[in-house]
């Protein structure tokens, strides 16, 4: 497959060799396309770009040689074709070119990062890097019409390297970080938050004495180069090494710091979570995009939560923090460690007191979370969690997710409890009429089955 590669001197690839773009003047046209792909330019910017700026006579004639030449060694699916006022590089295959490629990869690990999928963050970036050869557009890089395009690449190249940084160190491989954060800081000698990265990857690498020197190093280039101060941050992150605080370089979302993965789930994984100087736990689950942009769900995911918290239940699992951002959203829920009931039931049958503590729980915490206008949807063994008191809780409600889930919550109850061996359950007997059956038959009022 032939590519167009601009991450490094500006060329044309076929499989493994080159192929012949022709003299300096028709790469440099070729750059200048690229640089605006997809975009018409001028014939006045091209002879500028091409012959600087004593272009010969006939310059336009020249120009229109060069542009048939070029037709002839692009790859298949991307064209020059005239266009008021001039050219224009068509690129019908965007992964033709590399720096689409690195583009697309970057946006994709920076995703997986947000999401907390480490590793595959780490994977995808190292993929994007591997793709440059070089300083971008290097035939052209230092001309006045191809430095923003430069900067910005280089821009993204850095972005890039920081994402692996943090993948790198979120996956505990922090000594894998440390030539990755060493070619971030020689890109920008004077960037602090570089130099902060850099001490805080040569600390999580087991080296605090290392990490200390590089503050105190940057700290004297500041003040003899630039006559300089550092921020305060950079006070913050060295008091922190002094005194081995477990908290730097954890990952922080709205206040939280988010550590291992507890599991996964079809809404998305969940994370253990606290907040900073707390030891209190929580479970975080990360929406993805795909589900967090639905429309469905940015209508009603917030207002699904605010009414499940205005009918709290005593065994609907707590919700303490809910929000969504473009391409992705939060739950904060009480962290229970006593796994779920698929694990319970793997340790034998359950006792008839623990039958009538599901029973009732569980069905009256179905009921009102129904009350509130919330279905589950996928009601099952996993989605029944154990706290420290050993009371079961019912957790995955469908939260923004009405109509997403194709589960029938009565149907699924009944499987629940059949599997672990309940008998079926009479309406319950109360002093006040009750025609329903099935999941209404839990009054949510009717204490002794479920408190």
């Amino acid at each position: 497959m032939s590519e167009l590669c601009v991450l490094g001197p500006v060329l044309i690839r076929d499989g493994g060799s080159h192929v012949h773009v022709g003299g300096p003047r028709q790469r440099r046209l070729l750059a200048t396309l690229l640089i605006h792909q997809n975009h018409p330019v001028s014939v006045a910017s091209l002879v500028e770009g091409v012959f600087g700026e004593t272009p010969p006579q006939r310059a336009d004639a020249t120009l229109r040689t060069y542009v048939t030449r070029l037709r002839q060694v692009l790859p298949d699916g991307i064209d020059v074709i005239a266009e008021a006022p001039g050219y224009t590089l068509r690129t019908n295959v965007r992964d033709a070119i590399d720096a689409n490629r690195f583009e697309a990869a970057l946006a994709v690990g920076q995703r997986l990062l947000t999401h907390q999928e480490h590793r595959a963050a780490a994977e995808v970036c190292v993929e994007a890097l591997r793709l440059w050869r070089g300083r971008p557009f290097e035939d052209v890089a230092d001309e006045p019409w191809a430095a923003a395009e430069v900067h910005r690449l280089e821009l993204a190249r850095n972005r890039c390297r920081e994402g692996l940084i943090d993948a790198l160190l979120a996956d505990d491989r922090a000594a894998e970080a440390i030539p990755v954060v060493d070619e971030l800081v020689a890109a920008d000698l004077f960037n602090e938050s570089h130099r902060l990265r850099r001490a805080r990857t040569l600390y999580l690498a087991g080296r605090p004495n290392d990490a200390l020197e590089a503050l105190r190093e940057f700290r004297a280039v500041l003040a003899e180069e630039l006559g300089l101060d550092p921020s305060p941050e950079l006070d913050v992150l060295e008091r922190a090494i002094l005194r081995h605080d477990r908290d730097i370089g954890a990952q922080r979302v709205r206040g939280y710091l988010i550590g291992e993965r507890l599991g996964s789930g079809a809404s998305g994984p969940v994370h253990a979570a606290r907040r900073p100087g707390s030891q209190t736990p929580y479970a975080v689950r990360i929406y993805p995009a795909e589900l967090a942009d639905a429309p469905r769900f940015v209508r009603t995911f917030a207002d699904d939560v605010r009414r499940l918290a205005s009918r709290p239940h005593p065994a609907v699992v707590t919700i303490h923090d809910a929000w969504r951002e473009p391409g992705i959203a939060y739950l904060v829920m009480d962290l229970l460690s006593g796994g779920t009931l698929t694990d319970r039931l793997r340790r034998g049958p359950l006792t008839s007191d623990e039958i009538d503590a599901l029973e009732g729980r569980i069905g009256g915490a179905m009921a009102a979370a129904r009350e509130a206008g919330i279905g589950h949807g996928r009601l099952s063994t996993d989605a029944i969690l154990y706290g420290d008191d050993g009371l079961p809780y019912l957790s995955d409600l469908a939260l923004g997710e009405a109509g997403e889930r194709d589960g029938d919550d009565e149907a699924d109850l009944a499987a629940v409890l059949t599997k672990v061996g309940a008998r079926e359950r009479p309406v319950p007997a109360t002093g006040r009429a009750n025609p329903y059956v099935g999941l209404r038959a839990f009054d949510t009022t009717d204490a002794p089955y479920f408190h």
